[in-house]
């Protein structure tokens, strides 16, 4: 469901673009209700920005009640971790913008030459040898895999490690 709530994001009304990078970046980890539980330095990560930014932008989020989160500690250590957070997807699908005709079909304008050719990948010129270096014509010379005619136990041995 993560790729249709931040969908729902992308057509929401009424968030400015930090708030619309953030709650994509927790929609980006929810579960079909909502749920996800990303640390503040992922979502800052995520969004490019420092922790300072996403503290200051989730709190907006939570004064608009597009998210609430609980604070998690970890039962064995008693260690904070990462806060449980669910998107308000019933409000956000609520704030979709209304549909828009943009008047920017131009298909019809777009159009190429039936003649037009096809590229072609231009092919570099094979590197030859420099002169006196016997290790250069080796590696340029057929293997035994290359050379149809090679007998199949010399292929084998060819094959086989040392």
């Amino acid at each position: 469901m993560t790729i249709k709530h931040i969908a729902m994001v992308l057509e929401a009304e009424g968030l400015d673009g930090p708030e619309k990078l953030l709650l994509i970046s927790y929609c980006n980890r929810t579960d079909d209700h909502g749920y996800c539980w990303p640390g503040q330095q992922r979502l800052a990560d995520d969004c490019g920005t420092s922790p300072a930014t996403v503290k200051r932008v989730k709190k907006r989020l939570v004064e608009k009640g597009l998210i609430a989160s609980q604070r998690r500690i970890d039962p064995k250590t008693g260690d904070p971790i990462s806060n449980l957070t669910r998107v308000n997807l019933e409000l956000l699908e609520a704030m979709r913008r209304k549909p828009r005709d943009y008047d920017d079909n131009v298909i019809e304008k777009i159009t190429f030459a039936p003649d037009t050719p096809v590229p072609v990948k231009a092919r570099r010129a094979a590197r030859r040898p420099s002169a006196g270096s016997d290790q250069v014509m080796a590696q340029d010379e057929p293997g035994p895999v290359d050379n149809p005619g090679t007998p199949s136990d010399v292929l084998m041995a060819h094959l086989e490690p040392d």
